[in-house]
């Protein structure tokens, strides 16, 4: 390793040794400081013109391999994608319009933050991180902490929403490649995308302030999903959420009220949703 390179670690090492216990802490910052030495690692050892994306991971975190090669790995400028399990919700994602910009948030935390998505849901080239030289996790992101340092990082940057790049959105089924790891094996199996078995798709082309309802059928006890659906006790209603929200995904819908219950033969998921409209 270039000796560049080797002080900028043992300064990191210093840093983090240093700022361990601010992290821990203070409301809001925890893991900020190693984010901040990864932005000035980049900064002080890369080349503005090299091509090459930063995706902040954590490795508490399950990701599928996809999300790199689909996703990260084609990020121009700052690229956003839906994650699961996140913020209290199943699903959150960017709200696209049909001319692949964002224009909202489908969030449960704060969603009129400018950009309300989590830091596993965007990357940046790092072409961004050269001209935008001063953007960290600073002290005006900790005086703002509720409203979450993934905003107030991206903000600084000079973008609006609707010119970040979506990714997924247009897929079909949608998938979410990165999972809080202890749910992931229950959202992504429940999730296996089947075809409903009673839908009124074809009448969901109203725009976003349609009120009628869809309906969906989802298996719970498919070849794959018998042990992990059914695992641990886990309460039927709540089984059946996380697949009627991920099953909605699927579809393409955004489900402003929504419901999921098991059927009287304990096999299916019966998933209402109103207000459910196209994406």
């Amino acid at each position: 390793m270039e000796r560049k390179g080797g002080n900028a670690i043992a300064r990191a090492k210093s840093t983090l040794d240093r700022d361990r216990g601010r992290d821990r802490n203070s409301s809001g910052r925890r893991g900020w400081t190693h984010r901040n030495l990864a932005l000035r690692y980049i900064r002080e050892n890369y080349g503005r013109k090299r091509n090459a994306v930063l995706y902040f991971a954590d490795d508490d975190n399950s990701y599928d391999v996809r999300l790199f090669n689909n996703y990260i790995r084609n990020v121009s400028r700052i690229g956003v994608w839906a994650v699961g399990l996140v913020g209290g919700a199943w699903v959150e994602a960017p709200h696209v319009s049909n001319e692949g910009k964002v224009i909202a948030w489908d969030v449960m935390f704060a969603p009129g933050r400018p950009f309300a998505t989590d830091m596993a849901g965007f990357a940046i080239h790092i072409k961004e991180i050269f001209r935008a030289r001063h953007a960290a996790f600073n002290t005006n992101c900790a005086k703002n902490y509720k409203q979450g340092p993934e905003s107030c990082f991206l903000t600084q940057f000079g973008f609006n929403k609707e010119h970040l790049e979506p990714f997924g959105y247009k897929d079909f089924p949608k998938e979410m490649l990165r999972f809080v790891a202890l749910l992931t094996i229950l959202a992504l199996v429940c999730a296996q995308w089947q075809q409903p078995v009673q839908t009124r798709e074809n009448s969901l082309d109203c725009g976003y302030t349609c009120t009628r309802k869809a309906q969906f059928r989802v298996s719970i006890d498919g070849v794959m999903t018998t042990a992990t659906c059914t695992a641990n006790g886990a309460d039927p209603k709540d089984r059946c959420a996380g697949c009627c929200q991920a099953r909605a995904l699927a579809a393409g819908l955004t489900a402003v009220d929504g419901a999921g219950f098991p059927s009287t033969n304990g096999r299916e998921c019966i998933c209402c949703f109103y207000n459910a409209c196209r994406l």
